[in-house]
């Protein structure tokens, strides 16, 4: 069956020369993989239908359009005037061809995503994560820490999904009890600081015990997903102890805020730690309603972007701001958000969708940040595509946040874009995406579990307010 293959790519945020490499793009049996130097050179938007054995080799030089079978095709550079000439097909092509291309990718069926991508990451931790853990730390290593947090929350979502006598449960609990185990032993062995960038040590922190909140917001958020789930008596001090350096930490400070690094908070740290004080709640832990509260009345006031009415990402110790509203950091925000003030939670989603979602024939994506509003790219955001200012940290982040509003139409969107440019992997009942790599995977395994931890945790905390309110 031919297939039309189209290439579009310009130099990435690094500025590599891609037109000093080669691209090798497999496709083929529902998969596809760029691999070579070429992977780490150039940045693009692929779009194939998948094939069986077709195989594609991009020579420097503007791509044509073109058509293959089964066989191997290749494609090398042009005159500029043959130049002119496929830019004139290009643009036709696309016109008749691209309202035809969100029926190339349908959106998997929710069920079968869940599963896939669960049992995508059952297998990594249960037969080896090694790999995937050294390839986060080289780039960052908060993405080590943080794909441990979305892949504990996604299976705790997984396990409440199950029947008292799924076999699986016994299994699953047991994976997240290894990662939150060997998470608290590196802290206990490396420090926090194993977790973050080495600016950790650059300034000194005002909190007195100079700890990092999103560590500690973070562990707390693992540990009481599990003791949600099905309570775990091995984690009741660690998690009494946890929560009460973070009360420490965030209500003796100016802005009820903690500080991630020295001198500086992060709405997304913040809300986590208040997100993870309330889940510790609904679990048995206490009641932190009042900080939580109080925390979204001082923000509202002072840490909102007047003309967006979006929270900014970042701050100094004493609320002065650093980064305006940021896409990689305000869809979890919203998320949290939801745990802590659902009214609050709603108005900014509300204004992210607007003013950061991009749709787009049935595709969607989403800005790093407003219109008017520009920034410079960073290891959150990652590329930032050049004109429509999306983010694959924005975009990834996006679709945690519409599953947590159940914003279908823009969730399918977001997963169809994702079948579309992040080269997904299926094999033996599981599915990875390529070029999300393992923190990609682990949010993406987060938005598809989505649902039933967050609403156990609402459900629980009203009902302990309530009663709290029939005794006063």
């Amino acid at each position: 069956m031919p297939t039309a293959i189209f290439l579009f790519y310009w130099p990435n945020a690094s500025g590599v020369d891609h037109h000093r490499y080669e691209i090798d793009c497999y496709i083929g049996a529902g998969r596809a993989y760029v691999g070579g130097a070429a992977a780490d050179a150039a940045v693009g938007l692929f779009a194939a239908a998948t094939v069986d054995n077709a195989v594609v080799t991009v020579r420097p030089g503007f791509a044509t359009v073109g058509t293959i079978g089964g066989s191997a095709a290749q494609w090398t550079p042009h005159s500029d005037s043959m130049r002119k000439h496929t830019g004139a097909l290009v643009i036709l092509m696309m016109v008749l061809w691209l309202p035809l291309v969100r029926h190339l990718f349908p959106v998997s069926a929710r069920q079968e995503r869940r599963d896939a991508l669960a049992q995508t990451h059952m297998r990594r931790w249960q037969h080896g994560v090694d790999n995937d853990i050294n390839s986060m730390r080289t780039i960052n290593p908060e993405w080590d820490f943080m794909s441990r947090t979305f892949t504990v929350l996604g299976l705790a979502n997984d396990v409440l999904r199950m029947s008292a006598t799924d076999v699986r449960r016994t299994h699953t609990l047991k994976v997240i009890d290894r990662i939150v185990d060997e998470t608290l032993a590196a802290e206990q062995q490396h420090g926090s600081a194993h977790y973050t960038l080495g600016y950790i040590h650059s300034g000194t922190f005002y909190n007195a015990q100079a700890r990092s909140l999103f560590i500690d917001g973070e562990l707390l958020m693992m540990m009481a997903a599990r003791n949600l789930v099905q309570p775990a008596p091995a984690y009741a001090q660690p998690m009494a102890q946890r929560a009460e350096l973070i009360v420490q930490h965030m209500a003796h400070a100016p802005m009820l805020s903690g500080e991630s690094y020295p001198d500086e908070c992060w709405t997304f740290c913040n809300t986590t730690a208040l997100a993870a004080l309330r889940l510790y709640d609904a679990a048995g832990g206490g009641d932190h309603a009042e900080l939580a509260a109080a925390w979204v009345s001082l923000a509202k006031r002072l840490l909102v972007e007047p003309r967006t009415g979006l929270l900014v990402s970042s701050f100094r110790y004493d609320g002065s701001w650093l980064d305006g509203p940021e896409g990689s950091s305000l869809w979890m925000t919203a998320h949290n958000l939801l745990l802590i003030d659902e009214d609050f939670a709603r108005d900014q989603y509300r204004r992210s969708r607007q003013q950061l979602g991009i749709e787009v024939l049935g595709f969607a994506m989403a800005r790093e940040w407003p219109g008017g509003l520009g920034g410079q790219a960073d290891v959150d955001s990652g590329p930032v595509v050049p004109l429509l200012g999306a983010s694959a940290g924005s975009s990834g982040m996006a679709l945690l946040a519409a599953a947590s509003f159940d914003d279908s139409k823009y969730s399918d969107a977001l997963w169809r874009s994702l079948e579309f440019a992040a080269f997904p992997l299926r094999s033996h009942g599981e599915l990875s995406y390529a070029a999300a790599g393992p923190m990609g995977d682990a949010v993406a395994f987060y938005a598809a579990q989505q649902g039933p931890l967050w609403r156990l945790a609402n459900r629980r905390n009203t009902f302990a307010a309530a009663a709290a309110h029939a005794k006063e």
